[in-house]
């Protein structure tokens, strides 16, 4: 018999996903290399991107300032507001006290009226308001007719065309 022969030894199969692994990770790293470009210059910034930067700031600052003057017109209304409020309850007050004096004066008016038209030989009468009672309940509404302008226009013309 003779000798047998045995087939070449290859190389284990960890062996060829090694260098299949190593020979990816080169290739991703001269790629990764050549993408950034070391050697070229590098480019100017874009002047919009500087003057927007510069917008944006000035636009801020115009927003503070904006700010600032809203704040203090509201605190002028807010002042002016509360004295408005003030002067408007005293002019209540004294109209109120005016009215109380004014349907007082009627009463009383009223009153002498009364006496005087009791008294045999006095000339002096005043009416009395209408409803039966001597003085007003309350504030009267006045309702006026509502104004009326006369005023001169062309007058009217029809024109047939054919």
């Amino acid at each position: 018999m003779g000798s047998r022969q045995t087939p070449p030894k290859t190389k284990p199969f960890s062996g060829r996903l090694l260098a299949l692994a190593l020979t990816v990770a080169v290739f991703l790293v001269l790629c990764t290399a050549i993408a950034a470009g070391p050697w070229k210059q590098k480019a100017q910034p874009d002047p919009r991107w500087a003057a927007l930067a510069a917008r944006e700031r000035h636009l801020q600052h115009e927003a503070v300032v904006v700010r600032g003057v809203v704040r203090r017109r509201w605190l002028v209304y807010r002042r002016q507001l509360k004295k408005r409020r003030a002067d408007i309850a005293a002019a209540r007050k004294e109209h109120e006290a005016q009215l109380a004096a004014a349907q007082a004066a009627a009463a009383r008016i009223a009153a002498a009226a009364a006496a005087s038209a009791s008294q045999p030989g006095s000339s002096y009468a005043v009416a009395a308001p209408s409803g039966g009672s001597s003085a007003p309940a309350g504030p009267r509404v006045v309702v006026l007719p509502p104004q009326v302008r006369v005023v001169s226009l062309p007058p009217v013309t029809t024109t047939t065309t054919s």
